[in-house]
């Protein structure tokens, strides 16, 4: 690897004096000059003035009005240099702006650190000599702009990489303080996204201030039986709202699966709540001799299944079973298209389509049902940011 040597790459135009102060300052093992064919008559007379003698140069000819061109050629170049360990600096103070958005482009999607020569003018064209002084841009701007639109568009873990990388590599204080709040908050969200609700409430818990609301479902579902308020059906309104996340995703089947779980979590939290009854191992004492009771399982425990738990309803004449029957056929019809899955049964994709169809029908059931247990809808909305 070749980690201490460091190669400048540098824009040439009609002006010397900024890019031999721009070598002189950074003293590069090598220098790639990226020239029009006007100005590549320059470079003898820039290395004729540097402090040091150069060999190890080469001038790369790029069309000076064409930034694709420039960028194409640039973009090379950055790449190159990088699979064999050099410290690279992309200095776009000399030629055209083509050639200098070039340059900066293909040294900003590659990390690379970026610069101009400034200094005092005493006009529009060009600085006085002698009064450089380097000026660095900082990428890390770009990367922190691609990871809060990531972040907006839910793809947390990729968004928590970057803010991550930021943190590590930022110099400006305040970049550096948002990279690392915003780091912490996709942690969390990404956590809480994929139901590790305890592991999100450890990560985010510090962010009550910002989020009280969102933070408060988030520990009624982690903590039911403590936090204020709560009544055991929260994780409805967190699979609803992580159902909507992944139809804006594209991820329909996925969606659709939390529809399902959102249902038959329902008749669950009902049978749990009012009646003491587990339906993942079933006190046959607590089940009316009126209800057909399925089969133990091969682990000898009786399970009740998501139609089994709303006629167990219907059994103990539950309104909530009464609202079911309303809606019924029309949630089974939706269910089959996800029984029909390439995730479940079969090998049909879900369309998007199919999801509004089932979201619709499944949101108006469970808010009604709720409604008839005195129980207020909750919105679930994860944050956005800038």
């Amino acid at each position: 690897m070749n980690g201490n040597k460091k190669v400048l790459i540098i824009t040439v135009g009609g002006s010397p004096e900024p890019i031999i102060s721009s070598i002189n300052e950074f003293e590069p093992n090598e220098i790639v000059f990226i020239c029009s064919q006007s100005s590549k008559k320059e470079v003898n007379k820039i290395l004729n003035k540097t402090a040091s003698s150069y060999d190890n140069y080469y001038i790369e000819i790029v069309n000076a009005d064409n930034p694709n061109d420039v960028f194409e050629k640039s973009n090379e170049i950055i790449r190159k240099y990088l699979l064999i360990g050099y410290v690279l600096l992309a200095d776009y103070t000399g030629g055209t702006k083509s050639m200098s958005l070039g340059l900066a482009s293909a040294a900003s999607t590659s990390g690379v650190r970026i610069r101009f020569m400034g200094g005092r003018r005493e006009n529009l064209n060009q600085v006085v000599d002698g009064t450089e002084q380097p000026l660095e841009f900082n990428f890390l701007w770009i990367d922190y702009s691609l990871a809060v639109e990531l972040f907006n568009k839910g793809h947390y873990a990729a968004a928590e990489k970057i803010f991550t990388k930021i943190t590590n590599l930022a110099t400006i204080d305040s970049l550096q303080i948002k990279a690392d709040k915003l780091k912490k908050l996709s942690k969390g969200l990404y956590l809480w996204d994929i139901f590790e609700h305890e592991k999100a409430h450890s990560i985010l818990k510090i962010f009550h201030h910002d989020y009280p609301e969102l933070l408060g479902v988030l520990l009624k579902i982690v903590k039911p039986n403590i936090a204020k308020g709560s009544h055991g059906y929260e994780l409805i309104f967190d699979l609803v709202a992580n159902s909507k996340r992944c139809s804006s995703s594209g991820r329909f089947d996925d969606a659709c699966g939390r529809l399902y779980r959102a249902v038959e979590f329902l008749a669950q939290q009902r049978l749990r709540s009012k009646y003491n009854i587990d339906t993942s191992c079933v006190d046959i004492n607590k089940i009316p001799t009126s209800f057909n009771l399925p089969k133990l399982n091969n682990k000898g425990i009786i399970q009740i299944s998501r139609s089994d738990g709303y006629e167990l309803l219907r059994v103990f004449k539950d309104n909530v079973s009464l609202i079911y029957q309303k809606y019924k056929d029309s949630i089974n019809e939706n269910m089959k298209i996800r029984n029909e899955s390439i995730l479940a049964h079969g090998f049909k994709p879900v369309t998007a389509l199919d999801f509004r169809h089932f979201n619709k029908v499944v949101e108006i059931f469970l808010k009604e049902a709720l409604t008839a247990m005195s129980l207020e809808w909750k919105d679930i909305v994860f944050p956005i940011t800038e």
